[in-house]
Order: C-alpha cells, then structure tokens, then sequence
C-alpha cells in the first residue's frame, strides 16, 4: 500500500500554454482559453492516471518485501532521501526513470531481502518539458471544447442496433494517446 503526498507543487499543472492554443485557434479569449487548458489538462490527467507536470513527492510504503519497489508517478527526476524503517538509505542511485523502478541496494552492493516495514522515498518526478503528443492532444481537446462550448450535450458515439451512446470527450483521447495510459 503506498500512500503519496505531494511535498515541492508545481506552480500549475496546465499541459499546454496559452499562446499556443491561442495560435492555433486564432482567437484571443484568454479567460475562456485559460479554463479549457485547465479543463482539458485534468481529464487527460484523469485519463493517462498520471501527472506530467515537474513536482516533489513524499511516499510511503508499508510491508515490502522486495528488492525492488515502484513510485508511483514517471519519470523519476532525482531522489532525494530513502528512509527504510526510520534509517537512511545510503546507496539509492540505481533507479529506472521511465518505469519508476527503485533497486533497493545496500552500501555493501547486496539486496535486501528481508522484510520491511515502512519505506519513506522524498523525490522529484514528472517532465521539464511536456511530451509534444500531451500537449497536441490538450490543445486538440480545448479546441473541441470550444467548438461545443454552446451545447449541453456532446455525444462522441451513437449506435442504432442495441442502441448504445458515449459521451465526452475521450475518444479524441483514445485516438491520440492511449499509449500514455498508466496501467495498475
């Protein structure tokens, strides 16, 4: 069980800024462009189960028993402090940046093996630079947002045999970066 608590927040965590959106669409409503990149930064959030922007993050995991472990958000920046049963870890360096695999070594080299009770890993994850692919896809979501910015309703598909009906705006997601999608 991990429990996750965000310790440097980024300023925001908007996905694209405002004046590429602004070009793109070539207008310049900046109160309605600005809550439609905040908008459609949380659902691509909500929908890839991640946070892309560059934060600090405190985790706790109770009982391992293992000689490696997984944070919880990627890519893994630095880590800054491993705390394993109250004592510092002082050899943390080998991590996977991309997968957020921490190998839990020793200062003699050798793993641990056995169990452990609670872990406190201090971190910094996420992108200097948001991936080109999330921000197309956060621009491609304001612009339908504001295209349907009038209508109540937004019915992304429609079938007539066993009727069925999706709303939203996910399939413009699901085209774009279902790859981006953290698994459980």
């Amino acid at each position: 069980m991990s429990n996750l608590k965000v310790i440097s927040p980024a300023e925001n965590r908007l996905l694209v800024n405002l004046n590429k959106v602004k070009i793109e669409l070539d207008i310049e409503e900046d109160e309605i462009l600005y809550q439609l990149i905040e908008r459609a930064s949380r659902m691509i959030e909500d929908y890839t189960h991640r946070i892309f922007v560059k934060q600090g993050y405190q985790e706790t995991l109770n009982n391992i028993n293992k000689d490696k472990i997984i944070l919880s958000q990627i890519p893994v920046i630095s880590i800054e402090t491993i705390l394993m049963d109250e004592d510092i870890l002082l050899s943390y360096d080998k991590f996977d940046a991309e997968s957020g695999i921490v190998y839990l070594d020793n200062w003699w080299g050798s793993f641990y093996i056995m169990p452990v009770n609670k872990i406190i890993i201090e971190y910094t994850a996420g992108y200097e630079e948001i991936p080109g692919e999330i921000e197309n896809a956060c621009i491609e979501l304001v612009k339908d947002m504001y295209a349907n910015r009038n209508s109540s309703v937004r019915v992304d598909s429609e079938h007539i045999g066993s009727y069925s009906v999706s709303y939203g705006s996910t399939s413009i997601l699901d085209k774009l970066i279902p790859h981006w999608r953290k698994i459980f």
